[in-house]
């Protein structure tokens, strides 16, 4: 794995979070959906057809509330032994360029205006840094 690719790890952890917070609003609308036809005098009519589909929402909602968790544990812990990383480059520009590219999910853009430099320098020094990380941790 390329330095690049391990440092945006952290992102890929947070979209797949996002990815699941959407899925489980999906599922809580299509429960009071259903719960609003179900109220309404809408079919099915027998208790058991009403319970099957309730049921089946419940239960992914409980399934994906489970996979958050999980995504929230492996997303904490993966940031804080990054960011641990970072922390422990020497070079003072590197760490913050690294700190802020990856762990803020800033643009090179973004990061030349705060430091003061050419966009151009920062893409040579943001080059530098993944390379000086790479070797600091054999990635």
């Amino acid at each position: 794995m390329k330095p690049k690719d391990y440092l945006m790890q952290i992102r890929h952890a947070k979209r797949r979070i996002k990815e699941i917070e959407t899925e489980i609003l999906e599922i809580r609308e299509a429960m009071t959906s259903l719960s609003c036809w179900l109220g309404s005098g809408g079919s099915p009519s027998s208790n058991q057809e009403i319970k099957s589909p309730q049921e089946k929402l419940m239960n992914q909602l409980l399934e994906h509330e489970e996979m958050l968790a999980d995504e929230q544990r492996h997303y904490f812990g993966l940031k804080r032994l990054i960011v641990g990383q970072i922390d422990a480059v020497d070079n003072d520009v590197y760490r913050n360029l690294l700190y802020a590219r990856y762990v803020e999910n800033k643009r090179l853009e973004q990061i030349a205006v705060d430091l003061g430099y050419s966009y151009d320098h920062v893409r040579r020094i943001h080059g530098r840094a993944l390379c000086d990380f790479g070797n600091k941790y054999q990635i």
